[in-house]
Parts: structure tokens; C-alpha cells; sequence
């Protein structure tokens, strides 16, 4: 069920009597905000925006391309600049989840100067997520690990002995004061290594390679972990209520939404949406999780 494309054609396909389809609102967005601490991105959900009312990505873009263009009175909407918000909106979740300049260049069909204005752009629209990226890759280097939510849920890193041991090797080649030449003696040092050591390349390889697939995991699991967490627990509450609440339903969870199948429809989806609402209160405590439930013949969402 998770991989059925999500285009209407396809969901459409999907009917029942009385189908309960109830979604989180920007789910990944924001917990985003949540965990990075951004006042702006806070301030976009907690508040409100009397331009964009609930469209983030529009937001986004009106910030980043206000800075790309210099056009400090400029407003992108999903209207007027479709190009512009849909670019925002898929670099926010590529950064997110560990894109760098070097792969973003080939998403956008931009050379890897424009791609780092892209991403500069973004951040500084949102400059307490460059602080966030920071503080997990770093906190994932030095721990091996990566925390995912407030209960103790954590994501161990298989291959950190090997990363670290690569390093180590590669390492041992410099001398202590290589640090403290100038750069034209560091220079000429690689190269004598690179002539006479080529299995350094391997293990500085090696090394990189591992250290930036622990970088995206860092982010990766500390966001769309999380949200597994909070459907997961949403599907607990449910279950609890149907316990002590004997209704016909059938339940499945897919992502960020709960499908049910019910003849009490009207009664069950409140009461789906308020433990769907109180499992977000596990991952957040500044932003507030919304779902909303549509009662339909087909799968909606």
C-alpha cells in the first residue's frame, strides 16, 4: 500500500462505502520546524500567514527567490509561480534529507554554482535548520548514533567501526605536525603519498563515503523516523479506543494517514483525528500536529 502512486487515477481505485481518509497536515514539515527550532518555520505554524494561509512551499520560494532575484516585494504562489514553488519545495525536502550542490545540480539542470545559490537561498530563509544540520551530523559522528524521538528510539550505525578504522589508517600516513605546514609543503607531502601510496586513496574513499552516509542518516532518520514514530503511535491509540469501543472497522496505516472502512463513519473519524492529533504531541511540543478526515467512496489522500 505504501508504494501506490499517489496520483488520483491510481487512488481512485480504491472505493469502499464509507472510506475514512484522514492525513497529517505537512507532517514532515513540521516536525522539521519542531526539531530544528527555526522561528521562521515556527512562526509559519504556530501563527499562521495571512499571504500563504497554510502553503509552506510558497513561502519558502517568496523567501528564497526574494533573495536569489533581489526582488524584495516578490510572491510566489502556486498560481502565479508554479516552477518557482515546486523547486522550493523539492529542495527543502533534498536538503533535508542530506543533498548536497553536487547532486542538486542534476535535479534542477543548473551548473553547481547556481545549485549552491539555491541552497544558500534556502537557508537563509530558514537559518536555524543550517545550525540543525550541523548539530546531528556531528552529534552522529561523535555518538554513532542518531536519536529519533523523545522515547529513547535510536538508530545505531552498523558500519561506524569501519569508517572510524578507514580513518585511522588514513591517518596514520600524516606526520603530528602536518597540520602546522603551509600549504605548499602539505602539497608536495600528498603528493609523494599519492605516488608512493596508492592504497591511500581507497581509504580516504572508503572513509568519505561512510561519513556522508552517516550525515544522511543523521537527518533522515531524525525526521522521517520521527514520523513513523507518530503514525505508529496513532495506530496504538486507535487501537486502544476500538478496545474499549467495539466498532466495525478496518484500519491501514500508509505514511502520514490513516484509511479506515466503517459504517460509523461519522463517529469514528473525530475520534481518529484526536488520536492522530495527540500521537504528534510524542514528537512535538511547540508545533501541533492537525489531521483532517474526509469521508468518501474512494481512497483520497
Amino acid at each position: 500500500m505504501q508504494n501506490i502512486p499517489s496520483e488520483k487515477v491510481y487512488r481512485e481505485c480504491f472505493t469502499a462505502n464509507d472510506f475514512i481518509n484522514t492525513d497529517y497536515s505537512s507532517q514532515e514539515s513540521r516536525i522539521i520546524a519542531e526539531k530544528s527550532g527555526d522561528q521562521n518555520m515556527i512562526d509559519f505554524f504556530v501563527k499562521g500567514n495571512e499571504t500563504f494561509g497554510s502553503d509552506l512551499h510558497s513561502f519558502t520560494a517568496t523567501k528564497m527567490y526574494r533573495v536569489l532575484r533581489d526582488e524584495p516585494d516578490l510572491v510566489v504562489s502556486k498560481k502565479t509561480h508554479p516552477e518557482e514553488r515546486n523547486n522550493a519545495k523539492a529542495l527543502g525536502f533534498k536538503l533535508v534529507y542530506g543533498g548536497s550542490a553536487f547532486t542538486l545540480k542534476d535535479d534542477f539542470g543548473v551548473d553547481i554554482d547556481v545549485a549552491e545559490k539555491f541552497i544558500e537561498a534556502y537557508l537563509d530563509a530558514f537559518p536555524g535548520l543550517r545550525s540543525f544540520f550541523s548539530r546531528q551530523k556531528k552529534n552522529a559522528l561523535r555518538n554513532g548514533y542518531v536519536d529519533i524521538d523523545r522515547t529513547g528510539r535510536r538508530w545505531y550505525c552498523p558500519f561506524m567501526d569501519e569508517m572510524n578504522d578507514a580513518k585511522e589508517k588514513a591517518s596514520s600516513y600524516y606526520p603530528e605536525e602536518y597540520r602546522s605546514w603551509d600549504s605548499q609543503t602539505k602539497q608536495e607531502f600528498k603528493d609523494e603519498l599519492k605516488k608512493n601510496h596508492p592504497e591511500l586513496k581507497d581509504l580516504w574513499s572508503t572513509y568519505f563515503t561512510l561519513r556522508g552516509k552517516l550525515e544522511r542518516a543523521a537527518l533522515n532518520y531524525a525526521i522521517q523516523g520521527a514520523a513513523g514514530s507518530m503514525s505508529k503511535q496513532a495506530g496504538i491509540l486507535i487501537r486502544r479506543y476500538l478496545l474499549d469501543n467495539p466498532i466495525g472497522v478496518q484500519t491501514n496505516i500508509v505514511h502520514d494517514e490513516t484509511c479506515a472502512e466503517s459504517e460509523q463513519a461519522e463517529i469514528l473519524a473525530p475520534i481518529i483525528k484526536q488520536c492522530m492529533e495527540d500521537a504528534g504531541k510524542l514528537i512535538c511540543d511547540h508545533i501541533t500536529m492537525t489531521a483532517e478526515p474526509v469521508i468518501s467512496l474512494t481512497w483520497q489522500h
